[in-house]
């Protein structure tokens, strides 16, 4: 299929092309994002007018059509005259990709620098104590405690993928759309790894959230996770950017009327869930690599990130686009937390880095906070030890 390079979203007087020639193999496989950094601290104002020429929201529309439509990543990144240092990576990792790009040139700026101010371990107990529009974004690693596997770590799910299926060049195309029509089976495989009707008991990060919300501290939970754990917390304020398991669509009629506990009995057995009606493949809600984000994340992102004094990132490996490049829509003097097993989001920096398990660093904030019914076990007692500018690793 032939990609139409004189696409409306470009200005053709200023078309040109965007090259990474100075990573790595090894970075370039990581990296989802396209240097509009200049190699000195000084802008170029040249490049972001070749930058501001590109419709955005025009090409993300273009882009989504296209993936759906079957054509090639590939081919699509020639056309737009990027360089890749790997050409065989999986369709889903180009797609990726090209996300990426797309975030980028939205901000058509220098990445997010540390706020200094909010650089220590009190300064974060302080502000999240008086924050009244905190966000939180959060991931897997929040509930790896309730007995459900992450990604992307060593034991994680994506692991167990490559060991059953080592002819999948990519795991992650289990969440893949155009591989899911073709192949159901790997998602259905794995399936309830991450999902249960009944339930999980939430974890200790959960109710960190609950307790922001019930105190009217919290704006929104934005979760990336499918595991529907949110609910059992008692947080309603959530938006699942990437779906939920309770309800299902047929890929053939598109009817919706199979029950959450029916659906349980395939994933249960580990085979592919089929329509009452016609047969066909049932598909669960979760947004699959191809499709857009549900509506109520269009609904209220822009106006959250108005309003919101406080970001608070969780358990997230900020690998997943568009979701990960949210916290670079926030306002720059807005104060940003990580909490998480490890440093993640570069070149984008958080104020302050809290390392290490959630649950424990959780905790922790909850008796700092006062709000827990338990005495404080930490007795003046700092269970940090500091690593960086803002960074501080969990000691316990």
């Amino acid at each position: 299929m032939i990609i139409n390079t004189d696409s409306s979203w470009i200005d053709d007087t200023c078309m040109v092309p965007i090259v990474r020639d100075d990573l790595s193999e090894s970075e370039s496989e990581d990296m989802y994002v396209v240097d509009t950094e200049p190699d000195s601290e000084e802008e170029n104002p040249n490049d972001r007018h070749v930058l501001g020429t590109i419709n955005t929201d025009k090409m993300a529309k273009e882009l989504l059509a296209l993936r759906l439509s079957g054509v090639n990543p590939l081919e699509v990144i020639t056309a737009l005259g990027l360089n890749l240092h790997n050409e065989n990576i999986a369709p889903s990792v180009a797609w990726s990709l090209l996300e990426g790009l797309i975030d980028e040139l939205k901000e058509a700026r220098l990445p997010r620098k540390q706020l200094p101010q909010f650089s220590s371990v009190n300064k974060g107990v302080e502000i999240i104590a008086k924050a009244r529009r905190i966000l939180v974004l959060t991931g897997a690693g929040i509930s790896v405690s309730c007995g459900i596997p992450d990604f992307r770590s060593k034991d994680g799910l994506y692991s167990k993928v490559r060991a059953r299926f080592p002819e999948l060049d990519d795991p992650t195309l289990m969440f893949d759309l155009a591989y899911f029509k073709k192949n159901p089976k790997v998602f259905y495989s794995f399936a309830r790894e991450i999902w249960d009707v009944q339930g999980h008991e939430p974890s200790v990060s959960h109710m960190f959230i609950s307790q922001l919300e019930a105190r009217g501290q919290l704006l929104r939970n934005y979760t990336q996770n499918i595991d529907g754990i949110e609910a059992q917390a008692g947080i309603s304020k959530c938006i699942t950017c990437h779906g939920r398991f309770d309800t299902t669509t047929c890929q053939r009629c598109h009817d919706q009327t199979l029950s959450g506990e029916r659906l349980q009995e395939f994933i249960h057995e580990g085979v592919v869930g089929t329509c009452a009606h016609c047969g066909g493949v049932l598909k669960p809600d979760l947004v699959f690599f191809g499709e857009p984000l549900p509506d109520d994340f269009d609904t209220h992102i822009d106006a959250d990130c108005e309003q919101v004094d406080l970001v608070i990132v969780m358990g997230s490996s900020l690998k997943v686009k568009p979701v990960a490049g949210l916290c670079g829509r926030i306002p720059r003097h807005v104060p940003q937390i990580l909490i998480n097993r490890e440093v993640v989001g570069y070149p984008h920096q958080f104020d302050l880095y809290l390392l290490g398990e959630c649950d424990d660093i959780t905790h922790y904030l909850l008796s700092r906070l006062g709000w827990l019914s338990e005495e404080s076990s930490y007795d003046g007692r700092m269970p940090f030890s500091p690593v960086g500018p803002g960074k501080y690793v969990w000691t316990g």
